[in-house]
C-alpha cells in the first residue's frame, strides 16, 4: 500500500510548484544528459553481451526513493577464483542494464537510469516505468499515433505463480519486473524493453492467453467426464506451462535481438523464435489453442499405460472440439494481418517495433 500512496503523492507534487524541478526534469533535454552512461561504457558493457557472464557480477542490493521516484540498486561486485564469493545460479545471464544501449542514454535517463558509482547504478521500478509510459503516451497521442497498453507489475514473490502470470497478461498485458529476488538481475536484462512490441501483436497473444484460461476453466467444469484427476491435473500443468513459457520468452528475447548489430543466420533465427513464442506466428488463438494442446497431451511407450493414455487423449481432444465450437466471438478466430489484408510476418514485426522505438525518441530531439 505504501509504494501506492507514494506513487500518488508523486502525481500531486508534480502538479504542484514543490517539485517543479524533478518533475519538469522528466522531459528536460538539458537535465537528462547528467549521470549518463557514457557511449564508452556502454561500448565496453555491451559489446559483449551476447556471450558474456555480466549478469553474474551484478547483484540487486535494495530499493530507494530519488527524486525521480523509486529505483532499484544494482551493484557491480567483484568475482575471483578464489574468492568467497560465488554467483547465484539463479541469476540468469543478463546485463540488467541492456535497456539503456537499446533506448540510448537520453531515453534511459527520461525512465529513471542513473550511474552512481563505478560500481553502482540506479534502474527504475515498475511504477516509475509506467509512470513515464503514461507521460510518453500523452505524447504520442498528441502526434497521433498508437499509444503503449504493455504494462510491469511486482507483486512483492520472489517468482510470480504460472496463474496470475497468465492472468495478469490476459486481463491487462501486465508483466512480472520483480525487484528484490533471486530472478531480478534477469527480469532487468531482458524484459523491460518488451513495451516497444506492436499493439497489435499484444492484442493477439493476449487472446490467446484469455483462450488457454477459458479452455483451462472449460475442463474443470469437465473433471467429472474425464475421470481421470492425475492426468488432467499434469495435462492442464503442462498447457498452463507453455503459455508462460510463450509469454516469456516472447517478451524477453526482444532484448538481445536489438543489440545485435549484425543481420546474421543468429539474428533472423532470434527474431523467428519471439515471434513464434508471443504469438506462433500470427496464428489465431483458436489455431493456438490447438497447437499447446496438441503438444501438451501426454504420450507413453509402455504398452500397458498406452492404451489409458489414448483414452485420455481423444477425450480431451472431443472436449477441445466442443469448446472452440462454444466460442462464438470472431476475435478468438482472428490471424494477424497487415493493413493491406496481408499475412503479418517477421519482418512486419521487427519494422513496426522499430519504429516505435523511433517515434518515442523523436519525443525527446
Amino acid at each position: 500500500m505504501a509504494k501506492y500512496i507514494y506513487f500518488l503523492a508523486t502525481l500531486v507534487l508534480c502538479n504542484s510548484n514543490a517539485l517543479a524541478f524533478q518533475c519538469g526534469d522528466l522531459f528536460s533535454p538539458a537535465s537528462a544528459l547528467s549521470n549518463l552512461f557514457s557511449n564508452q561504457e556502454l561500448t565496453d558493457i555491451f559489446g559483449k553481451f551476447a556471450t558474456s557472464n555480466y549478469g553474474r557480477f551484478v547483484e540487486a542490493i535494495g530499493s530507494v526513493q530519488t527524486p525521480d521516484g523509486p529505483a532499484v540498486v544494482f551493484k557491480r561486485v567483484s568475482y575471483r577464483p578464489n574468492s568467497r564469493y560465488r554467483p547465484t545460479t539463479l541469476t540468469i545471464k543478463g546485463n540488467p542494464i541492456a535497456a539503456v544501449a537499446i533506448l540510448g542514454p537520453k531515453l534511459a535517463r527520461i525512465f529513471g537510469y542513473r550511474k552512481i558509482s563505478e560500481t553502482e547504478f540506479y534502474v527504475p521500478t515498475p511504477e516509475r516505468i509506467n509512470f513515464v509510459i503514461r507521460e510518453i503516451n500523452s505524447l504520442l497521442v498528441k502526434k497521433g499515433l498508437e499509444p503503449i497498453e504493455f504494462n510491469f507489475y511486482d507483486d512483492g514473490r520472489p517468482e510470480t505463480p504460472v496463474d496470475d502470470l497468465i492472468s495478469r497478461f490476459a486481463d491487462t498485458l501486465g508483466f512480472p519486473l520483480t525487484t528484490n529476488s533471486p530472478l531480478t538481475v534477469h527480469d532487468y536484462a531482458f524484459h523491460v524493453v518488451a513495451f516497444l512490441i506492436p499493439n497489435k501483436v499484444f492484442a493477439l497473444a493476449r487472446r490467446q492467453s484469455q483462450m488457454v484460461k477459458k479452455f483451462i476453466d472449460f475442463l474443470e467444469k469437465k473433471r467429472q467426464n474425464i475421470n481421470n484427476d492425475k492426468e488432467l491435473d499434469f495435462f492442464i500443468t503442462e498447457v498452463k506451462a507453455a503459455r508462460a513459457i510463450d509469454t516469456d520468452i516472447g517478451t524477453g528475447n526482444l532484448t538481445p535481438l536489438l543489440l545485435r548489430k549484425n543481420y546474421d543466420k543468429d539474428y533472423w533465427s532470434i527474431l523467428s523464435e519471439i515471434y513464434y513464442h508471443l504469438v506462433h506466428r500470427g496464428a489465431s488463438p483458436k489455431k493456438y489453442l490447438v497447437d499447446v494442446v496438441k503438444s501438451s497431451l501426454p504420450w507413453s511407450k509402455i504398452r500397458e499405460l498406452l492404451k489409458l493414455k489414448k483414452t485420455f487423449r481423444s477425450t480431451i481432444l472431443e472436449l477441445l472440439e466442443e469448446f472452440n465450437e462454444s466460442q462464438e466471438s470472431s476475435q478468438f478466430e482472428q490471424s494477424l494481418t497487415n493493413a493491406d489484408g496481408s499475412k503479418y510476418v517477421e519482418k512486419d514485426y521487427l519494422r513496426d517495433i522499430e519504429q516505435r522505438l523511433k517515434d518515442i525518441q523523436d519525443l525527446f530531439p
